[in-house]
């Protein structure tokens, strides 16, 4: 509702450039001022958004303009700065993330020592081991 006026303007309705500043507000259903104007330079605009289409769909009980920006309300505004305050954050200090494309996470292994059960589990036998029970 904060975008409707009950009240038609049409483009040959738009204030003109020159004009009473009064006859360039409108109160919103919302109770809410839009501030319509219409300079050489920016062109007729709404607020902060500029017209880009003017008198796209007219009917009997109101016209619509195409506009380049949405149109924020003061209340929605207000409550997004009232979160927004620094009081109610808390920071928290970031920390870069790990770079999956990279093994520093992971320790090289060791090499077993001679004797010692191997990465696989089965264990290692010396060389000595090995002729003796190939003899025996």
């Amino acid at each position: 509702m904060f975008h409707i006026i009950p009240k038609r303007i049409g483009s040959n309705e738009w204030p003109q450039e020159i004009s009473d500043e009064s006859n360039n507000r409108h109160l919103t259903l919302a109770r809410d001022t839009l501030h319509f104007t219409n300079t050489k330079h920016s062109g007729k605009k709404v607020g902060l958004a500029k017209i880009i289409h003017l008198d796209v769909v007219i009917r009997p009980d109101g016209v619509i303009h195409g506009i380049e920006r949405l149109l924020v309300p003061r209340s929605v505004q207000e409550d997004f700065n009232r979160r927004r305050s620094l009081r109610s954050i808390s920071a928290v200090l970031p920390q870069g993330a790990p770079d999956p494309r990279t093994n520093r996470l992971k320790k090289p292994a060791s090499p077993s020592p001679a004797g010692c059960p191997s990465r696989s589990g089965s264990p290692c036998c010396t060389r000595w081991d090995q002729i003796t029970q190939a003899l025996g």
